[in-house]
């Protein structure tokens, strides 16, 4: 005799589209709140509803896994009858106004079992008027007063195509119990139950063993590995063979179960199953050159290899070793992060990580740079040194590649100074750290001038002779470096005066000599740093000054200049005429013959003793 329970609750799954996505937003409707309490004079069956509403936390289809995590929709089933109890459970799905999402579309999982598209379930005769389908979840039996539970999850496909079909869809739903008793002097039964490991070799994952169930009269529907939590046979049978691994060691039971609720159960033990990883202890002994590691590797079952990196993906290549302990030797030279993997026979792999803080291999970096850029009288070297480890210690700097004049500095980790530099020249610069690491570099300072121009080949027109017309000299001025300025002179050597003349070519031409008499005149230049080059002088004779006579008839007297005396004289002011002279005189040497107008207009003629 078997009694028909229906309607716990209705499920209502609306589809509606979004502006800009592609699929729509689960809705839940509940059409039930109270218990359901439906029996027959010698049995009831309860079902409780614990939990509000299947919640579903993504408005678009969504992997297994997060399906899984979603809370479900909780009920029980207890039997309150004094005899044995079968049920069956469904998943009834109602027609629906318009489109209806199909069936295979809707993943379902019970009790957190593998998700299952709707589909999968064995299909049933719907028994609601309103359903056009039905699909047996799950089916069970319950002695007196014993109760089970149940949580069932329902979420949209995450392979569900965008297409036409499955926008704007309903899908409806409604949970139906199918029970009914059975007399206590029928369900007896005979069960044997046979086990036989099928893992061979010791691994990771975990050891299959294959249950042979033999029962005489009802066929076995139902398998379990803890008694509470029961697993449906795909084909019903009186005889079936089922594979079930175990994943962890130790004693374990498997329980069979047929149609009328009878249990047979066997006992094995796990032992083919090693998922403990290897152990990694290190020992590190510092220095500030190499840090010695030893390394003990420990495994319960058997080591198979080992590997040192420095990248934390899983090595590719092995180090081969056995047993199931091992001591290694290693030595770091560098400051990096190294990675020790270890790995046993199954495939279990362990990596530790190590980190030394103290080698110091490394030379400081160093940059330099000079501070000028255009001519100056003296330069600075712009010095930075980095040491991140050990940190800078001292500093060299000289004009020998293999000459060090350390100066020590305060220990720090980044160092900077400037030095002064008065001449041109290759500098070598030296950095060390605590280690003694060292990093050189040179670099060239070749914009210092502290010489002046060099003056040379003055050229004097007069060769130092006397003359009454105003005139300029020449020299050459040679200036290389930071460029010509200007140049002085000087009649004292003492007194000088900015000159007007130019420069071009680097001949430098005087402005016009207008000094009176016989003078030495001194010259020096200057270039743009104001260095001042050597001194050049040269002797000029001018005499703009006519003889003062006082007595015409008195050719000999000596008039302004003692070297001259009057030689002759010429009564008319025009350039021509006659000359009286004193030729006859002995006593004159006529040379350098030049005249002269006095202040009385009368012309003469001097001639120098």
């Amino acid at each position: 005799m078997r009694k028909k329970i229906l309607i716990l609750l209705a499920i209502l799954l609306v589809f509606t589209s979004l502006i800009g996505i592609s699929y729509a937003n689960w809705l839940f409707t509940e059409k039930q709140k109270d218990f359901n309490t439906l029996g027959s004079k010698c049995f009831e069956v309860t079902m409780t509803k614990e939990t509000e509403a299947i919640t579903i936390s993504k408005a678009y289809p969504i992997t297994d896994e997060e399906g899984l995590k979603q809370t479900g929709y909780t009920f029980s089933i207890k039997n309150t009858c004094d005899t044995y109890a079968s049920y069956d459970v469904e998943l009834e799905n109602m027609e629906v106004e318009g489109k209806r999402l199909a069936e295979k579309y809707v993943k379902v999982s019970l009790n957190d079992s593998t998700p299952e598209v709707l589909t999968f379930y064995e299909e049933k005769e719907p028994t609601l008027e309103e359903a056009d389908s039905s699909f047996k979840l799950t089916s069970g039996s319950l002695a007196s007063e014993e109760e089970v539970s149940y949580t069932l999850k329902l979420w949209m496909d995450e392979e569900t195509p965008a297409i036409e079909e499955t926008m704007n869809a309903l899908f409806s739903s409604k949970i139906s119990i199918e029970a009914g008793y059975i007399k206590e002097e029928q369900r007896e039964n005979t069960m044997s139950l046979e086990k036989k490991s099928q893992t061979e070799a010791m691994n990771n994952i975990g050891e299959v063993f294959e249950f042979r169930g033999l029962s005489e009269k009802y066929n076995i529907i139902e398998y379990s590995m803890d008694k509470t939590h029961w697993t449906s046979i795909e084909n019903p049978s009186k005889e079936v063979v089922i594979d079930q691994m175990y994943e962890e060691n130790g004693h374990q039971k498997f329980y069979i179960k047929d149609e009328m609720g009878n249990i047979e159960e066997i006992e094995i033990e796990v032992t083919k199953v090693d998922k403990e990883k290897p152990q990694i202890k290190i020992e590190a002994v510092e220095g500030q050159e190499k840090v010695d590691l030893t390394i003990q590797l420990q495994e319960n079952y058997e080591l198979s290899g080992y590997q040192i990196t420095t990248t934390k993906e899983e090595p590719t290549e092995w180090i081969e070793i056995e047993g199931t302990n091992q001591e290694i030797s290693y030595t770091i030279t560098e400051n990096k992060t190294y990675y020790i993997w270890v790995k046993d026979k199954v495939g279990n792999i362990s990596v530790e990580e190590y980190t030394p803080n103290v080698i110091d291999n490394k030379a400081p970096s160093l940059e330099i740079e000079n501070v000028l850029t255009t001519w100056g009288r003296k330069d600075r070297i712009k010095i930075k040194a980095t040491d991140d480890i050990t940190g800078i210690k001292g500093i060299s700097i000289s004009e020998k590649v293999s000459e060090f004049n350390w100066e020590e500095i305060e220990t720090v980790l980044e160092y900077e100074t400037e030095k002064e530099i008065t001449k041109n020249g290759t500098y070598y610069i030296w950095i060390k750290d605590v280690i003694g690491n060292v990093y050189n570099t040179s670099i060239e300072v070749n914009k210092i001038d502290h010489e002046g121009p060099i003056l040379s080949n003055l050229q004097n027109p007069t060769n130092g002779n006397w003359t009454n017309q105003d005139f300029s000299i020449t020299f050459t001025i040679n200036e290389e470096q930071s460029g010509f300025d200007y140049c002085e002179y000087s009649y004292d050597n003492q007194s000088f005066t900015k000159s007007m003349g130019v420069i071009k070519n680097g001949i430098f031409t005087t402005e016009n000599l207008t000094v009176q008499g016989e003078k030495t005149v001194y010259w020096h230049c200057y270039d743009k740093l104001g260095n001042q080059s050597n001194t050049l002088n040269t002797l000029v004779k001018i005499d703009k000054t006519a003889p003062n006579i006082q007595s015409i008839s008195n050719y000999y007297q000596i008039l302004g200049n003692q070297n001259y005396l009057i030689s002759g004289y010429e009564s008319d002011a025009g350039a021509a005429g006659e000359w009286t002279t004193s030729s006859n005189d002995p006593q004159l040497d006529f040379i350098n013959v030049a005249r002269y107008k006095n202040i009385k207009g009368v012309y003469v003629e001097l001639a120098s003793l």
